[in-house]
């Protein structure tokens, strides 16, 4: 018996960004138990500037369905969820990563003879800058993630390692 479709979802999620921090160079650990919104610990060994084996935590979100205007993904997430990433008050940066998924899980990933090709792409967003809502009025809140804002080694790793203003400036 398989995963249930949400679960098998959720976790290619978390398997898509761990290949994407893995090609970066990068550390990788998951949160257990998740009971704080992370679900990802993103690292980084070395010097970065001023800090050492700087890291940040990232929440993964799948979506099967994308909505979108010219410039950015329109994503509903749950209040309580969005309240665990809003605000510049956490210890380390948190990040959310939407990771845009084919709506049939049989075409997450196809093997060639070459190669292999994994679907679809992720983009991310800092909600450091955004007001906390009151999650007993309002039961979802509407996420704008910048199509710029592309998911790829180069940009986990200047999340991760960059400067502040690279980091979740964006």
């Amino acid at each position: 018996m398989g995963m249930n479709p949400e679960h098998w979802q959720g976790n290619f999620g978390e398997a898509y960004v761990a290949l994407m921090a893995a090609a970066s160079g990068l550390t990788v650990s998951r949160t257990h138990p998740d009971v704080d919104g992370a679900d990802l610990v993103v690292g980084y060994k070395g010097q970065a500037g001023r800090t050492r084996h700087p890291k940040i935590e990232i929440q993964v979100k799948t979506w099967s369905r994308p909505e979108s205007d010219d410039m950015r993904w329109k994503y509903r997430m749950l209040s309580r969820q969005y309240n665990e990433l809003a605000g510049d008050d956490y210890g380390l940066p948190r990040i959310l990563v939407v990771v845009i998924v084919p709506a049939n899980p049989e075409d997450y990933v196809s093997a060639g003879e070459h190669a292999i090709t994994v679907r679809n792409l992720a983009y991310w967003v800092s909600l450091e800058h955004q007001a906390r809502v009151d999650a007993k009025r309002q039961h979802t809140v509407a996420v704008d993630i910048p199509l710029g804002n592309l998911l790829t080694t180069r940009t986990l790793l200047d999340l991760v390692s960059g400067p502040q203003s690279t980091r979740i400036g964006r």
